[in-house]
């Protein structure tokens, strides 16, 4: 299943939103959706 998130340019799909600024440091501002997908099931913030 990681395999699948890392793109032919090998860049990692973590489904987090975030932006970059000048000297390299990432700020994480949200997620895409909001479930995350585990190996024991789905996860909903509104449960977590």
């Amino acid at each position: 299943m990681a395999a699948n998130a890392i793109d032919k340019d090998g860049w990692l799909h973590t489904g987090d939103k975030g932006t970059t600024y000048e000297e390299s440091y990432l700020l994480i501002t949200g997620r895409i959706k909001e479930i995350i997908v585990t190996s024991t099931g789905r996860i909903s913030h509104r449960y977590s």
